[in-house]
């Protein structure tokens, strides 16, 4: 069956007053967990870790925050899944200064940047526009290997192997791209954001 990411999401059976409340919730918890979020900017980026306080995970759900390679809380997330054949799972996930949601349902992945819908990515991180055309994608190389966030056909960053070993603070970019657009950098933000959390959930 071909991926049709962009059929109008069926709640009913879920309920509307229902989802609008777990999301509600969700962003709540979130939010208690970013009261000390350092400021996130493309120049501080690379300064982000793999490692993970403030971790809990219990039962259907998963929170915690990513701190930057001298221990500053920079990223906090929150991510619930659902036994809901209308939704599988939902996102949030906050910088000091960027907020990100993610609703995932068995047909896609609807990404908000803001408070705003900015497109929709498919289990194998590919970003669909809300014109629906391909805009940005991570080509995941496997376990061992960097991934690279693509935009365009332009390499956006590379992501380090989350299972490389490492004594000390592992980044989570081994490069970003220095002549990023504001496009670009929504792009790699919501990609990267997802596939982080994701990644750690299966970890």
């Amino acid at each position: 069956m071909d991926f049709n990411p962009f059929k109008i999401l069926e709640y009913f059976t879920f309920g509307k007053s229902r989802l609008e409340q777990e999301k509600i919730d969700l962003l709540e918890e979130v939010s208690a967990l970013s009261t000390e979020l350092i400021p996130y900017s493309k120049e501080d980026a690379d300064l982000l870790s793999y490692t993970c306080t403030n971790k809990s995970n219990r039962g259907d759900k998963l929170k915690g925050v990513f701190v930057s390679i001298y221990d500053e809380p920079m990223l906090a997330f929150v991510m619930k899944n659902y036994n809901s054949s209308k939704l599988k799972q939902m996102m949030a996930v906050n910088t000091a200064n960027h907020k990100l949601l993610y609703i995932k349902t068995p047909k896609s992945i609807q990404c908000y940047f803001n408070d705003q819908q900015i497109g929709f990515m498919t289990d194998d991180y590919k970003f669909y526009s809300m014109k629906k055309r391909l805009a940005g994608r991570i080509n995941h190389g496997g376990e061992g290997s960097y991934s690279r966030v693509i935009y365009k056909d332009k390499e956006l960053g590379i992501i380090n192997d989350l299972s490389f070993d490492s004594p000390f603070p592992k980044r989570v970019f081994d490069m970003i791209n220095n002549t990023l657009t504001a496009e670009g950098e929504i792009i790699l933000i919501t990609t990267a954001f997802y596939f982080l959390v994701d990644k750690l959930s299966k970890s």
